[in-house]
């Protein structure tokens, strides 16, 4: 089959991106894992929220294509946070 249909498929285990790091935020009770990663659909981000009381991991995955809108609109919500920049500040 590999022989057959194959033709490129080790070519594309080879090719991975460069990726960077996993980060990890505590907060509170909770830990946030960055992993970025690729697979056959192309690059992503996956964002997971992690509680010590729980068993489950939450996650959400971000194309790397939707990455900027992501952050864009994380960063506008940020800047409508009341007293958010006061509050880091005076810490």
């Amino acid at each position: 089959m590999l022989e057959r249909y194959g033709a490129g498929f080790e070519d594309q285990e080879q090719a991975q991106p460069d990726l960077p790091e996993s980060k990890s935020v505590r907060a509170d009770n909770k830990t946030f894992y960055f992993d970025s990663g690729s697979n056959a659909r192309g690059v992503f981000l996956k964002i997971s929220e992690v509680r010590p009381s729980s068993r489950y991991r939450t996650s959400i995955t971000i194309p790397q294509a939707n990455l900027k809108e992501f952050s864009d609109q994380l960063n506008e919500c940020l800047a409508k946070l009341p007293n958010l920049n006061a509050q880091a500040k005076s810490e």
